[in-house]
């Protein structure tokens, strides 16, 4: 009778934890895994910013029932930690399965959240020695603090946004390049052809069937502007072949604005081809005219959602460079 008490008393911490592992598991697969709705940019950075707490808790929390089992050793403390890391990327890296974006700091943010609650779990267990309580706290929040670091960047660039409405981008700081998704191009700040501060965005349009960038616009009423203006520069590529120099001559830069409703078809939101000069060139698109480019509707002007700058069919690279977007 003895032996079968003790076996019990050994065996239910060991299914303890592999309890609160599956529950933990099954957790993260839901939040991790679920189909999420389209987000704006607050709340997509908001969710990265999640990323480090929600590991550090659940990391903490396992942690304390793994040295419930009184194995504390470094080594199977070591163990652990590594598996769990191996799960933190894995759950990063299968989240394409759902149909969701696989992030490289989504998956960083991971191992240092894991990180962090494995040094808060080291502070709670510290009682005989204060000082390593302390180190372990500080350690693990200054783990807690780089795994978020990429989350607080984007929602505070995303509130500079909004507060810099009506200019939608001038690119005088290096995080507004983080409002911008590039297809078959790349954008890069640059200090050459700016028009308003000291730098310039400069856009390399690939060879592609539809090169090009675009940004996701901050909330405001474009109703109570007049033009939406974009300054541009482009000269002309004398190192092409003669041959090549009538294409390059003719460049006809697409400008595309979408709302937050169906955009899919052509005739559902505002595109427009510009033949632009070689040299500056100032586009002013009448706001009016935006509003009323679908055949069916117009466009919600108080909830406009994308600008896009795009090629057809590029036979060649082309380079230009765009400032001073805004509102008048």
């Amino acid at each position: 009778m003895y032996m079968d008490r003790s076996n019990s008393s050994i065996s239910r911490p060991q299914r303890s934890l592999g309890y609160y592992l599956a529950f933990a598991i099954c957790i993260a697969l839901l939040l991790l895994l679920c189909p999420m709705p389209e987000m704006n940019r607050m709340f997509r950075y908001g969710m990265d910013l999640l990323h480090a707490p929600f590991f550090a808790i659940l990391a903490l929390f396992l942690d304390q029932k793994r040295r419930e089992r009184k194995r504390n050793s470094f080594i199977q403390g070591l163990r652990f930690w590594v598996f769990l890391c191996i799960l933190g990327v894995a759950l990063e890296a299968i989240q394409t399965l759902a149909g969701r974006d696989t992030n490289w700091h989504d998956g960083l943010s991971n191992l240092l959240g894991i990180t962090a609650g494995f040094l808060f779990s080291y502070a709670l267990s510290a009682t005989d020695r204060i000082y390593l309580k302390y180190c372990g706290g500080f350690a693990g929040t200054l783990m807690l603090l780089l795994g978020s670091i990429y989350g607080l960047y984007g929602v505070w660039d995303t509130v500079q946004a909004e507060i810099e409405f009506p200019l939608i981008a001038n690119f005088e700081t290096h995080r507004e390049l983080l409002r911008w998704e590039a297809s078959d191009a790349v954008l890069i700040r640059s200090k050459q052809h700016a028009t308003s501060g000291h730098f310039s965005g400069n856009i390399t349009f690939q060879e592609g069937r539809y090169p090009g960038v675009s940004i996701e616009l901050p909330p405001g009423d474009w109703s109570t502007y007049r033009y939406l203006t974009l300054d541009i520069m482009w000269a002309e590529n004398k190192n092409f072949p003669q041959s090549n120099r009538e294409q390059s001559a003719n460049f006809a830069l697409r400008i595309k604005l979408e709302d937050d409703g169906p955009s899919d078809s052509f005739q559902d939101r505002f595109e427009s081809t510009v033949a632009l000069q070689s040299g500056p060139n100032q586009i002013r698109i009448p706001v009016d005219v935006i509003a009323n480019s679908p055949a069916a509707r117009s466009l919600r002007l108080n909830r406009m959602k994308r600008l896009s700058l795009f090629l057809t069919n590029s036979k060649l690279p082309q380079v230009l460079f765009v400032d001073r977007i805004q509102l008048e």
